[in-house]
């Protein structure tokens, strides 16, 4: 039992630290998560959660590139770009979405929205 509250509270913590930022973003079928944070002594990375429907593919992003080549789920791929600028108002996402056997061209802009800080709440 104390294994498991240490770990959730170095998740906590590491998770919503100062310098994280969370950003949800959608549009009206594609909604994308990001939390941008601190990885290692001089690192930052961005990981990325894309939604569609009950479809979910993950990814890294090099924020200061601002472009992913692609991520992947159980069942949906994406292989393009997504390109955004600090601070984050909203997203394009262009590049082909596959869900199960089906592909799909995607140009979109998302609109996005900072969740705060828990600190903030």
């Amino acid at each position: 039992m104390k294994t498991l509250m240490l770990s959730l509270f170095l998740l906590t913590t590491s998770v919503f630290a100062k310098d994280s930022l969370w950003v949800l973003c959608k549009s009206n079928n594609l909604v994308m998560n990001i939390l941008e944070h601190r990885d290692g002594a001089d690192g930052r990375v961005a990981e990325v959660t894309l939604i569609y429907g009950s479809h979910v593919a993950k990814g890294t992003l090099d924020y200061e590139l601002g472009k992913m080549a692609n991520f992947k789920g159980k069942s949906i791929n994406f292989d393009g770009e997504i390109s955004f600028r600090f601070p984050i108002s909203d997203i394009k996402i262009q590049g082909n979405l596959r869900i199960n056997n089906s592909a799909y061209n995607i140009k979109q802009v998302l609109a996005c929205e900072e969740i705060p800080n828990t600190e903030d709440l």
